[in-house]
């Protein structure tokens, strides 16, 4: 009789004993599992500044565009999607699990673009760098004097965002990497808006026509005033310049060809993007 009870004591301890490990071990993948959620969308956020670092509304000025700059944020897409491979899937939902392969493929498309030297075209067959400007303002706030020489601060820094670009340019030029000279055929006119009107009358301008009451008349007419004397001396200069670069020479050295597997390495990023749009293998 003493020897069942010791058993029966025993097996109701090891019972206790299992119920405590298993229910260690779920509050543990618990918190792990959130710890590696939270590690997951702190990535995400990471990302999103990396994007926003180089959008034209991010802080004062405009980012650069080296060849430096490119090498330097190509490591860090790598180094980020590094950190999110090491994210194990069991730690995460169905739905993390899902965000977290759509993160890879975006940052593997952003690492493909610049080791294929996409950034050497900076254009589109709507315009490019110098048309997605047009829609600046549309990207900030205009509540404060702040924010208004905050804007006017982009805008001085045109003339080296069109320099950095045609420097570009130039080296697409020079190993082959430009767009089809069809597609090139009249995107100059989208230019013609700047160069033809006063200051007042470009796009540039918009935000100054009208301004918040809160700001002082007299502060009113000293950014109207700033503002005029920039697109006039940096913006419209900066747009004549390339536009004589653009109709003179990029246009007419740009390839013939238009297929894109007539790039250097053309045939291997065609399967790149047949991969990336279609998530299959052609």
């Amino acid at each position: 009789m003493l020897m069942k009870n010791l058993k029966n004591i025993l097996n109701k301890a090891n019972k206790s004993l299992v119920t405590i490990v298993i229910s260690f071990l779920c509050i543990h993948a618990a918190i792990f599992g959130q710890s590696h959620k939270e590690t997951l969308w702190s990535l995400f956020d990471q990302y999103s500044k990396l994007k926003e670092y180089t959008s034209y509304a991010y802080g004062e000025g405009l980012p650069g565009f080296t060849l430096k700059d490119f090498e330097l944020i190509k490591i860090e897409y790598a180094e980020l999607k590094t950190k999110i491979e090491k994210i194990p899937n069991h730690a995460l939902s169905e739905q993390d699990i899902i965000s977290k392969e759509i993160l890879v493929y975006h940052l593997q498309n952003d690492i493909d673009l610049i080791e294929y030297e996409q950034y050497l075209i900076p254009l589109t067959i709507n315009g490019g760098f110098y048309t997605d400007l047009f829609y600046l303002k549309d990207r900030l706030k205009f509540d404060t004097e702040t924010d208004y020489e905050m804007y006017l601060s982009k805008l001085s820094a045109i003339p080296n965002l069109f320099e950095e670009q045609m420097h570009l340019l130039n080296l697409g030029l020079q190993r082959g990497i430009t767009m089809p000279q069809i597609v090139l055929k009249d995107s100059e006119r989208a230019m013609d808006k700047i160069l033809n009107s006063v200051p007042q009358k470009t796009t540039f301008y918009a935000p100054f026509k009208t301004m918040p009451d809160e700001i002082p008349k007299s502060a009113q007419m000293r950014l109207r005033k700033k503002a005029t004397s920039i697109i006039r001396t940096h913006v419209q200069s900066a747009y004549k310049d390339f536009y004589q670069y653009f109709t003179t020479v990029y246009q007419k050295k740009a390839r013939t060809s238009i297929g894109v597997s007539s790039l250097p390495r053309g045939s291997e990023f065609y399967q790149n993007r047949v991969a990336y749009f279609t998530s299959t293998s052609m």
